[in-house]
Order: structure tokens, then C-alpha cells, then sequence
């Protein structure tokens, strides 16, 4: 029962202060608690346990709002298989190794590639890597910069199974190497943050000034939901909204950032007036100067204009880079979830498709489930976007949209690309008042220390923040008593703009998948090595 308080609860977005502890020794107690217990007891508990770890930490899923019953049987398959995979762990831990220095690193291992495992099916599944507990501290946080997200959880495993040994044999020298382990991270991040405090020999280039906007609109204001129709607001008036909180906040910043999906019906589709359009903007910024017209066709048909033409005079008037997450509709016929940059001092429109897109939201995996989206008012789908993107290459702004935050490989192929500044729209309106926008935001901060450049991020209902190059939150948007969701408003931050090189940039999880190979090779040869070694003595005992 302790144990899983301090597991299931020890999270940067739950208990934080309970985090470090989790990373330490939490795993170890629940093990320690399976003395005495048969194999079946024991690995009966164990998936029980962990089972309930993740219901604990993944709570957010039974947000039914916006999301039908089928989020529930997902909420429990999921944690169902991750519980499995640490039953196995156990199977291991507790009545296959002799608690060896080489059994425990080759168990750690083991559960380092299961983890990296589940990123590969379907769209993959990269909430509650175990490693997240040691994000919620600036220090331990450094250790994301040497193997990221895995190698934090690998090292978690470790720690935790030689806090086991040290249990189960109590010694000086257990304690001392048990220890000396949970308290490494700290140590590298105190040493990290030293050195490039040390080396920063440069003076340091002025922040980019960016203002970040939460337009706070529901899904149901925003869309036309069947049984809530009498919520929705007409895309006229949320853009009355934005620009009113735009028209308050804006100081001659270089980026103005919106969140993905901000308004709906997508880029072009004409469907405003452009004399109200024209009446609405000059409402919020006065007078239009000669000249200020889009400077790209045809975002204008006859009398009606679309979002791309707000969004063009905009950047044209204010004169700064405006990045938008909308929907787009090819040529060819094709629907993304795009991110588009507009930029005054150019005429080409850049844009950003998604490339990790959710099963049933947003492409279909299964052909014979169509008739259940279809329940859901789900019909049309999304393609897979290409690869990562540059927007500005002066500023070397590398977008992603929600979900795809998540994913360290992804990230890291935009810092390989060029990206000097992570920017990331998102929309977590689809599971209010829960837990996971925070659960998303820290995966935020481990891209950026993984990477070593700073993010920032955009949100329909918060984490609206950015943070620099060693995951320090800069700014973040929150009401006086700390709310973070039902905030309306822009946040105007200065995001430094300093970037250096790390490990896991370089490398990526090549050397640690490597590693845990090697190490679950070595641990099978010496199983080996002895049952042929115990199977000799027997022989010649007969």
C-alpha cells in the first residue's frame, strides 16, 4: 500500500514531492513487500499493483465529455498490457536472479526496451515512462540531455532494484552503491548547470519576444457537437475573442503563437464576409495603413474571405511572424492537422503536418471501426505528415503539433533538421479539469533538456508556457490561484534564445538500445554458463 501511494501518486503532475522518493526506492518497497509470497501470489499481486499505477496516473482517460465509452475500455487495455510487462519484471526481480550487479543492470534493461517498445504500436503509447519522477527536480531533470527519457527510466529501474538488494541484504556496502546511485542524477545536474553557466563565454544574444495566446474555447464552443449545440459560438466571434486579447496584449513582439486547431473550418474555406472581417479588425487596430492586404491569393472569393486572410492581414499590420495550428484540405484531396507559418517578409506560406496522428480521432488503423467513429460524428480523417519542418530559418522554429511533444526520436530529428526553438500547439480541451495538461507539459520540459533548446507552447486550455535550454520554466499563464485551464489570455514571455549540443541530440537512443542489448546478452550467457555449469556437477555427482 505504501508503495503504491509512492509510485502511483509520485509524479511531477500529482504528488510531486513523493517523485524523488518514487525514483529511489518506491519499486524496491513493493518488491521488498512480496516476501514470503508464492510465485503466483507474488506476480498476482504485482500486476494488480501496477495496474493501478498507471489507473492512477493515466485518471485523465475517464474525462467522458467530449469522449465516448470506448476511452474506457482504452484506459483499461492499456493499463492492462503495461501491467503485464511489469509482471514480468517481477517474475525476474523476485524468483530469477541472485541480485548480481550484472542480473540488475541486465533487468534494467529488460524493462528500458519494453518501455521503448510501446512508442511502435499504433500510434504509440509514451505516457508514464517510470523515468518522469526524476523531472520533477532542475537537476535530476540534466540526466534527460545524456540518453533521454529512457535512459532516465533505465536508471530508475536500476536504483530501485539495488534499493531492493540493499533491503533484502542489508550491508554497508549495499546501502552505500544503493545510495550513491539515487543520488547521481543531482549530482550531474548540479555539475551540468555549473558548466555551461562556466562556459557561457558569449554574451548572451537578446530573448525573442514572443506572445503565446490560450484562446480558452471549448470543443463544443468550437464545433457543433451533437446534444450540444446550444454552446457553440460562431467562428466570427471566437476570432472576436483572440483578436481582442491580441489587440491588449501585443508590443511589437517577433512571434505571435496560436494554438493548434484555434478556429475551426480550417485554412481556406470562405466562409466570413469580408466587410465584416475588414469591420472586426479595424474595430481591435484602428485604421488599416495603405498596403496592409493579404499578400497571397486566393484567400478571398468575391465578397467572402477565410482564416488565412485574417491571419495574412494580421501579419502584414503587426508586422511579426504568426504561427496557427488549422486543418488543411490538399488538392488532392487529402486532410491534415497542420501548422502554418505566416511572415510578412515572405510570400510563401510555410506549413507543418502532423505526423503522429491518434487511432479513431484522427486516422482510422482499422477499416472494420469506421461504424464506431461514425457514432462519434467521426468520419473524416487525417494523413500522416512527412517529416519535421523549419519555419524561419532565421529563427530556426521547429513546430509539433500535441501529442507529437511526446516523442523524443520526433523532436530530435527537428533539432538534427536545425531547430533552435521547439514550438508546440496544442488542445488538451478534450479532457477538462484532469490531469493531463500538466503530464503533457512535463514531457515538454524533458524534449527540451534532451535537446538543449528551449520550447514553447501554445494552448486552447493551458500549459500556455515556455521554458529555456535546461527545462527552467520562463513564463508560464496561470490565474492568481494557480489555475491554468480556464485562463483567456496571451502570454507576452522572452524566451532566451541560447541552444548547445547534448548527448542524446548527437545520438539518440542508438547507445542506450545498444547497451540494454548487450547487457540482456550477457545476463542470458551467464544463465546460461551456470545451468550448463550446475548440470555438469550433477552429472558427475551421479
Amino acid at each position: 500500500g505504501l508503495s503504491l501511494v509512492i509510485v502511483g501518486l509520485g509524479q511531477p503532475a500529482l504528488w510531486s514531492f513523493l517523485a524523488p522518493v518514487a525514483a529511489g526506492a518506491g519499486f524496491a518497497i513493493h518488491w521488498f513487500g512480496l516476501r514470503g509470497f508464492s510465485v503466483k501470489q507474488a506476480l498476482t499481486i504485482s500486476f494488480g499493483w501496477f495496474f493501478f499505477v498507471q489507473l492512477i496516473q493515466t485518471s485523465w482517460m475517464v474525462s467522458l465529455e467530449y469522449q465516448g465509452l470506448y476511452i474506457i475500455a482504452l484506459y483499461f487495455s492499456v493499463s492492462l498490457a503495461i501491467a503485464l510487462q511489469f509482471t514480468l519484471l517481477t517474475y525476474f526481480v523476485c524468483f530469477k536472479i541472485s541480485l548480481k550487479a550484472y542480473e540488475l543492470i541486465g533487468v534494467a534493461s529488460l524493462w528500458t526496451l519494453l518501455e521503448l517498445s510501446r512508442i511502435y504500436v499504433l500510434c504509440g503509447y509514451a505516457f508514464n515512462f517510470v523515468g518522469v519522477s526524476l523531472s520533477v527536480n532542475l537537476q535530476s531533470l540534466q540526466i534527460a540531455s545524456i540518453a533521454g527519457v529512457f535512459g532516465m527510466s533505465f536508471w530508475v529501474i536500476l536504483t530501485n532494484l539495488f534499493a531492493f538488494r540493499a533491503f533484502k541484504s542489508f550491508s554497508i556496502r549495499n546501502v552505500t552503491v544503493a545510495l550513491v546511485l539515487a543520488i547521481c542524477p543531482y549530482l550531474y545536474g548540479l555539475v551540468h548547470l555549473k558548466w555551461h553557466e562556466i562556459g557561457q563565454s558569449q554574451p548572451e544574444a537578446d530573448p525573442l519576444s514572443a506572445l503565446l495566446v490560450q484562446t480558452q474555447i471549448s470543443p463544443a464552443q468550437k464545433y457543433r457537437f451533437k446534444g450540444k449545440e446550444e454552446r457553440f459560438t460562431p467562428p466570427l466571434e471566437q476570432w472576436r475573442s483572440i483578436l481582442q486579447e491580441l489587440a491588449n496584449a501585443f508590443k511589437s513582439h517577433e512571434l505571435i503563437v496560436l494554438p493548434e486547431a484555434a478556429v475551426p473550418y480550417g485554412l481556406d474555406t470562405y466562409i466570413y464576409g469580408q466587410r465584416d472581417v475588414d469591420e472586426m479588425i479595424h474595430e481591435f487596430f484602428g485604421e488599416l495603413p495603405a498596403g496592409v492586404v493579404p499578400h497571397r491569393a486566393p484567400y478571398h472569393l468575391n465578397s467572402s474571405v477565410s482564416n488565412a486572410y485574417i491571419l495574412q492581414i494580421l501579419s502584414s499590420l503587426l508586422q511579426t511572424t504568426i504561427i496557427v495550428g488549422l486543418d488543411y484540405e490538399s488538392a488532392d484531396g487529402q486532410f491534415f492537422n497542420s501548422a502554418f507559418c505566416f511572415d510578412p517578409r515572405r510570400l510563401i506560406l510555410s506549413r507543418y503536418d502532423k505526423q503522429i496522428l491518434l487511432p479513431l480521432a484522427e486516422y482510422m488503423p482499422f477499416s472494420h471501426l469506421r461504424s464506431l467513429s461514425k457514432y462519434y460524428g467521426i468520419e473524416d480523417f487525417f494523413s500522416k505528415g512527412q517529416g519535421p519542418t523549419i519555419f524561419t530559418e532565421a529563427l530556426g522554429l521547429a513546430p509539433s503539433i500535441c501529442y507529437e511533444e511526446l516523442f523524443p526520436s520526433l523532436m530530435r530529428r527537428a533539432r538534427l533538421k536545425g531547430a533552435r526553438l521547439f514550438v508546440n500547439l496544442t488542445n488538451d480541451g478534450y479532457y477538462p479539469s484532469t490531469t493531463l495538461p500538466m503530464q503533457h507539459f512535463t514531457q515538454g520540459l524533458i524534449r527540451a533538456v534532451e535537446n538543449g533548446i528551449p520550447l514553447i507552447r501554445a494552448c486552447n486550455t493551458g500549459v500556455t508556457a515556455a521554458v529555456d535550454r535546461f527545462g527552467r520554466i520562463v513564463a508560464k499563464l496561470e490565474g492568481e490561484s494557480g489555475e491554468i485551464e480556464s485562463i483567456r489570455g496571451c502570454l507576452s514571455v522572452k524566451v532566451p534564445r541560447q541552444v548547445h549540443w547534448t548527448l542524446y541530440s548527437f545520438c539518440g537512443e542508438g547507445p542506450l538500445g545498444v547497451f540494454c542489448v548487450i547487457s540482456l546478452g550477457f545476463w542470458a550467457q551467464r544463465c546460461l554458463s551456470e545451468k550448463k555449469r550446475v548440470s555438469q556437477i550433477s552429472l558427475m555427482k551421479k
